[in-house]
């Protein structure tokens, strides 16, 4: 008997409706801070680098332990209070510590998500658009 895919649909919903409001006003924020074009850039160049660096270092731990709830909740925790923490944060180093922090706990979200998503599915994993769909809606 397949799990329930309801809370999926509803965490992909529910994270890119956070990231529709977060993502798009970011540099906007920084700039309101007084920062230079120039530390706005390295901000938001900041969390590709360390998505690069630390998706693969989340996924081999996840894999390795099999303890993917456990890090997907403590992830989602630090992300939480990491998105608090930024908003608090107004020097350019106290900046860049707090989106290194946020980027590097936020990129194994998806991919675990994602994997579950899929290991659910099982065979029928041609239903992984329609739970992904949600994602799209969240961000509309």
């Amino acid at each position: 008997m397949q799990k329930s895919l309801l809370p999926f649909k509803a965490y992909y919903f529910f994270i890119f409706a956070a990231l529709a409001f977060l993502a798009p006003f970011l540099t906007l924020y920084y700039e309101g801070l007084g920062l230079s074009g120039r530390q706005i850039g390295i901000l938001a160049a900041i969390p590709s680098l360390v998505t690069f660096i630390s998706a693969p270092i989340f996924g081999l731990v996840t894999d390795v332990t099999q303890r993917h709830k456990l890090i997907l909740g403590g992830a989602l925790l630090v992300v939480v209070a990491s998105v608090i923490l930024l908003s608090t944060l107004r020097s350019f180093t106290g900046l860049i510590l707090g989106v290194i922090l946020y980027a590097f706990t936020f990129a194994p979200t998806l991919p675990i998500i994602d994997r579950s998503v899929l290991e659910v599915l099982g065979a029928q994993r041609e239903k992984y658009g329609r739970q992904r769909l949600w994602g799209a809606i969240g961000w509309g």
